[in-house]
């Protein structure tokens, strides 16, 4: 049945391409890990025996993942185009979700820093890989409507992770947060894992195809 919605709802989408919404969960995870720490960072830096500039430092912590991202994010973005961008989708998924076990076991704030840098190496390898993925594998037609949805899964991811940072760290502790965000992270690498060869596949057409409906027959 040829897919012509005149509205295509995330449902409709998804429907006819399964892989999509693996993507935009992708970039729902993403979020979340970044923003967990959003409610909690500062007092944990404080739990340091940190008195003063607490804030400060913890600023500091908050934008050294950024600051990673910037620098990583054109690089692994070349590297997707010569191997493979749900190669380093998966890979950086893993590496992020083993960089957030040492935030849990850290007892100086430039350890959580430098820890929070190299995990936003790993988002720098994400974005790029999650945005061509979803632009190979949606047709002209629908393209519009599927960044509108990987929009909101960021925003959602962003709500989300700052809520459950501060619901984890009050029931469990601050440290749990890390904890809980790698396993998600890990589940998630595990269920993308039998999606990889599906992934490689879907790629190769859609490079071939070219405005054709890029895999979602």
């Amino acid at each position: 049945m040829a897919y012509r919605p005149a509205n295509p709802s995330l449902r409709d989408i998804v429907k006819q391409a399964p892989v999509l919404l693996t993507i935009m969960l992708a970039t729902y995870l993403v979020n979340v890990s970044l923003q967990s720490v959003s409610p909690i960072i500062t007092l944990y830096v404080k739990s340091m025996n940190i008195v003063n500039h607490a804030e400060i430092i913890s600023g500091l912590i908050f934008a050294s993942s950024a600051l990673g991202s910037m620098f990583a994010a054109p690089i692994l973005g070349r590297l997707g185009d010569r191997v493979g961008h749900h190669k380093v989708l998966l890979g950086s998924v893993l590496l992020l979700a083993v960089l957030n076990i040492p935030q849990a076991l850290v007892h100086d704030p430039w350890s959580l820093l430098g820890i929070r840098f190299l995990s936003g190496l790993c988002v720098g390898g994400l974005m790029p890989s999650i945005s061509a993925l979803l632009r190979r594998m949606s047709p002209a037609s629908v393209q519009g409507s599927v960044f509108g949805y990987n929009s909101s899964a960021t925003s959602f991811g962003n709500v989300c992770g700052s809520f459950l940072g501060g619901v984890v760290s009050n029931y469990l502790g601050i440290g749990s947060v890390f904890y809980f965000v790698a396993g998600m992270l890990l589940v998630f690498f595990m269920l993308m894992l039998p999606q990889l060869k599906a992934l490689d596949r879907n790629v190769r057409y859609s490079s071939e195809s070219r405005g054709e409906k890029m895999g979602l027959d």
